[in-house]
């Protein structure tokens, strides 16, 4: 029920058009952010997850209008990344935030907002890892961007798998 597939589409338009994306998050949220990254690079995209919470802020003060912020939190409280968020959208950055958060004044620090789930205790982590309801939430959004030029994406992506196979020195 949480996926808007008009904004989805808006998204994988961003990333896109985008010379740079930068993916938020501190602690389990940062590594949902490195895991994207990851899945991001391996179709051919520049991107690096931002988990510390100065280089957010100097990474906030050196991005325009050319680059795509992705922010993670379940909550929507966490203080940095709010502060790195309102930085890069002040700069010209299309900021996205991803949150279980029904604050909608978030909207001033961000371009867009998508949705998680959060029943109760997924923020404490005490019966499910709050980690899942990112990781659902960006999977179907990676499911959108390979589908915007699905040939292309997988040929990068088949690219990349090569390399991760070659264990061979390629002689250059």
């Amino acid at each position: 029920q949480l996926i808007n597939e008009t904004q989805m589409e808006t998204l994988a338009f961003s990333i896109s058009k985008s010379k740079r994306i930068l993916i938020y998050g501190i602690g389990i949220s940062g590594i949902v952010a490195q895991e994207f990254k990851l899945r991001l690079m391996r179709l051919g995209l520049l991107v690096d997850a931002v988990t510390d919470a100065h280089l957010m802020k100097i990474s906030s003060a050196l991005v325009d209008e050319n680059h795509l912020i992705i922010a993670l939190s379940i909550s929507g409280k966490t203080k940095e990344l709010l502060n790195g968020i309102k930085i890069a959208k002040e700069h010209g950055a299309y900021v996205v935030l991803l949150t279980a958060s029904k604050d909608y004044s978030l909207l001033s620090c961000c371009d867009e907002i998508i949705p998680v789930a959060a029943p109760k205790n997924f923020t404490t982590g005490t019966l499910i890892s709050p980690q899942f309801p990112l990781l659902i939430m960006l999977d179907i959004f990676y499911s959108y961007y390979l589908q915007t030029d699905y040939a292309t994406r997988f040929s990068i992506y088949s690219e990349t798998l090569s390399a991760l196979n070659n264990d061979e020195p390629s002689g250059k």
